[in-house]
Order: structure tokens, then C-alpha cells, then sequence
């Protein structure tokens, strides 16, 4: 009897450690996962929901991927007033759309494809980060004001660096 009562004495003693360990943090992410073109648009479609510009590393592949998947997405984000700064690989099918940049709201730089031929879509907005990949056919929502703002300051270091 003693040894159990010394067991949970010892138990009782730890377990607000334990607890504590699992409240690290009081706010954590949200994190949704999305399979499928369906799913693509799900995630995407919630960037019309920003109360900011869009801050979007893309290429040419998703761009077209999109306006298959999602027609109207340009038009209703252009009707909502939300600008995009995009940072994208410089290819021959990329120009059409930095021609359009001004109708459409956006600025974009152009970075080397060789050195960056990056091939998913980064999307800051909020306190969002979207990720999604047209290849393999999945999209994810971070909701999170610290890795936001953290994705936020990447991708206006890599801005600002670009001339």
C-alpha cells in the first residue's frame, strides 16, 4: 500500500509539468489539408477573403492551373480590390502575364527559372500562408499571426533584393 501512495504522490508531483508541456503554446496554428482540384480551389478561394494585398511565389504552371480550376478567380479578386505582389521565375510564358500586372493588380518580379524553378505556390496574406501544389494535387492553410508575419518578412526580403 505504502508503494502505490508513494507512486502517486510522485505522479501528483510531475503532472503539472506534463501539463505545461502541453500548453507550450496557448494559441496553436490551424492547419487545414485539402486534396484534389477541388481542394486546390477551396484553398485558393480563401485568399478572397484577404483584408490585405497577397504576397504569392508562383510560376507559370500554377497561374494557368488556377484559371482552369477556378475561371473567375482574377475577376472576383480584382472586384475585391485585393493586390498581389508576386515573385516568379522568369520564362518565356510568364510574360502575357506581367503585361497584364497593372489591369490586374499586381506587381511582379522576375527571378531566374534556372537558379529558382520553384514549383508549388506560396500565398501570405493575413494571417495566412497557403501552400499548393497543382502537381501533386494538394493544398494546405496555415492560419497563424507569428508564421505569417515570418513568411511575410521572407518574402519581402527576397523583394527587396530583386531589382
Amino acid at each position: 500500500m505504502g508503494l502505490i501512495k508513494s507512486k502517486e504522490e510522485m505522479l501528483l508531483s510531475v503532472l503539472p509539468d506534463l501539463n505545461a508541456l502541453n500548453n507550450l503554446s496557448v494559441k496553436k496554428p490551424k492547419i487545414r489539408f485539402y486534396e484534389g482540384v477541388d481542394g486546390i480551389v477551396r484553398v485558393i478561394k480563401n485568399s478572397l477573403n484577404a483584408k490585405r494585398e497577397i504576397l504569392s511565389f508562383a510560376n507559370n504552371t500554377q497561374f494557368n492551373s488556377l484559371i482552369e480550376a477556378e475561371p473567375e478567380y482574377i475577376a472576383k479578386r480584382i472586384k475585391k480590390n485585393i493586390s498581389v505582389k508576386l515573385i516568379s521565375p522568369n520564362t518565356p510564358d510568364m510574360l502575357p502575364w506581367v503585361k497584364a500586372d497593372k489591369k490586374e493588380l499586381r506587381q511582379t518580379k522576375l527571378i531566374s527559372s534556372k537558379m529558382y524553378p520553384f514549383n508549388i505556390e506560396i500565398d501570405i496574406y493575413d494571417n495566412f500562408v497557403n501552400l499548393t501544389s497543382y502537381e501533386e494535387k494538394i493544398g494546405v492553410i496555415i492560419e497563424s499571426q507569428p508564421i505569417a508575419e515570418t513568411m511575410r518578412l521572407i518574402f519581402n526580403l527576397c523583394w527587396n533584393s530583386i531589382k
